[in-house]
């Protein structure tokens, strides 16, 4: 039963991009009506960046390991697996309410990091 109902679900599927696949075809130009493209040729005389782009190369560079976020992130680094291999021996014990626990704080803390990221909060804090 469950094969038959997959096999309807592929064939409906393989019908319904083959349809819609009919309405794009003859929308793009053939290659061979495209004319080629000229290469340029890129001297001295060229002027190929930006002033914005000089002036990012020309200026010293920034020590960024000494930043507060830096150090955080080295010590991320260490703090982040031993915490999850804490929390997976101590749930392990739970059984399964342990595992749903550990389920449902990794959802919620991917939805906090997400909202927070989208609502562009993360901007309040290095300002």
């Amino acid at each position: 039963m469950a094969r038959a109902s997959f096999l309807i679900v592929a064939l409906f599927l393989g019908c319904l991009s083959f349809a819609s696949a009919q309405s794009l075809k003859g929308s793009v130009t053939p290659a061979s009506e495209v004319e080629a493209a000229t290469l340029t040729k890129v001297t001295d005389a060229t002027p190929v960046a930006s002033e914005d782009a000089v002036n990012l190369e020309s200026a010293p560079p920034s020590d960024a390991p000494t930043t507060m976020e830096g150090i955080v992130s080295f010590a991320l680094i260490f703090a982040v697996p031993a915490v999850g291999i804490w929390a997976m021996l101590y749930l392990k014990e739970k059984g399964w309410d342990g595992a749903f626990a550990m389920i449902c704080t990794l959802i919620l803390m991917a939805w906090v990091y997400t909202a927070w990221m989208a609502l562009g909060s993360h901007q309040l804090v290095h300002h």
